[in-house]
């Protein structure tokens, strides 16, 4: 019997293999990731630090007993799967679980992608960059790669959290708290940028405050070592 979406989610949340599907933004250095959209600092788009959200991968990092690409076949009687979803399903469905109901979950993404960027694309890249959709990037690759773009654009920016060698350009956000402020510094810790600036202004060191929409702007120069972000929730590049 094909497993419903979410029911397959709650199976994959209670075995350890998929973070919960609500999503949270980063808060700490992200740690490298495969995929095919990489951010400056080595982050793979849609992902965030806790991991890759792989469902043949465990909440401890260690792989999960996954089932051989010989053995992933469509339900009987539902046609079979085509090349690009064998390629998504290759080594990511766990071995008591149904491949269609993995594949359920990478269509998910592809369709939660689709609906944000059909209302607002910048808040599809800002979910992306946050990896609030799970497994968004192997499904945008596999997929629906018309999200490509936007996946690509993901991979430029940066999340809240401790980042490590920011690329130098313009950063915005796109829906920012109130509280958002941002720091960074160089090798030496020496401030270098920090916002937003009093009275939403541009002075030394400083970036602009909100503007009339809420959102802020940020300028990370050459040789920056580090970026500190808290309350912003993405930032894109300018």
């Amino acid at each position: 019997m094909r497993n419903h979406p979410l029911a397959a989610a709650a199976a994959l949340i209670a075995l350890g293999l998929l973070p919960a599907l609500s999503g949270c933004s980063s808060s700490a250095d992200p740690g490298p990731a495969g995929g095919a959209a990489t951010a400056p600092d080595g982050r793979a788009a849609g992902q965030s630090s806790g991991g890759d959200g792989a469902p043949g991968q465990g909440s401890s990092g260690s792989p999960a007993p996954v089932l051989p690409d010989s053995e992933i076949k469509a339900p009987d009687g539902s046609g079979e799967f085509s090349a690009k979803e064998k390629e998504y399903l290759s080594g990511r469905v766990p071995e008591q679980m149904e491949p269609a109901a993995v594949l359920d979950l990478g269509k998910e993404a592809c369709q939660r992608v689709g609906r944000t960027a059909k209302h607002d694309e910048d808040a599809a890249v800002a979910a992306l960059v946050t990896g609030e959709i799970p497994d968004a990037e192997p499904a945008v690759t596999h997929l629906c790669p018309e999200y490509g773009p936007l996946l690509e654009a993901a991979g430029k920016g940066y999340p809240d959290g401790d980042h490590k060698k920011p690329a130098a350009g313009e950063y915005r956000t796109t829906a920012a708290a109130p509280s958002c402020t941002w720091t960074v510094t160089g090798a030496d810790g020496k401030e270098l940028a920090a916002g937003p600036g009093a009275g939403g202004g541009d002075g030394a060191g400083s970036d602009s405050g909100a503007g009339k929409d809420g959102t802020y702007t940020m300028t990370v120069p050459s040789g920056a070592a580090r970026l500190v972000s808290s309350g912003c929730y993405a930032w894109l590049r300018a």
